[in-house]
């Protein structure tokens, strides 16, 4: 649960900015929309206007700019099921990554597609929490 959590927090700040921008939470299949919907609707509640906010699985219809925001939930899961479809889909818009597979988990192709498209990598192995002076 604590990467839907995460996402959920993601989600409310960068639906708290100015100008709002257009959110995706992109999830790879209906049982993990399903399983984050109670933390999405907080989300909503605490937005107060959330037409700017989507949810879907799968391959979404719709297309995407520059100012739109994906979160894509077990992002290896969704590239890899259909790849070109992923690079043309969505190529313009901001893409932020969420997954529990660290790369050491992936084949040396996957990680190498993984870290072109998605560049900078923060993995729990490599967070260091340092204590505040005082």
């Amino acid at each position: 649960m604590g990467k839907s959590h995460i996402i959920a927090f993601v989600t409310l700040l960068l639906m708290s900015t100015v100008p709002k921008p257009k959110v995706t939470v992109l999830y790879a299949n209906k049982m993990l929309l399903e399983k984050d919907q109670q933390f999405m609707n907080r989300v909503r509640n605490l937005l107060r206007q959330s037409k700017k906010l989507y949810t879907c699985y799968g391959k979404p219809t719709g297309t995407f700019t520059e100012k739109d925001i994906v979160l894509v939930d077990e992002c290896d899961d969704v590239m890899f099921s259909n790849l070109s479809w992923f690079l043309k889909k969505l190529q313009r818009a901001t893409v932020i990554g969420f997954t529990a597979t660290t790369p050491n988990h992936h084949e040396t192709h996957e990680a190498a597609i993984l870290e072109k498209f998605f560049q900078t990598h923060i993995y729990d192995s490599k967070l260091a929490l340092k204590p505040i002076a005082g």
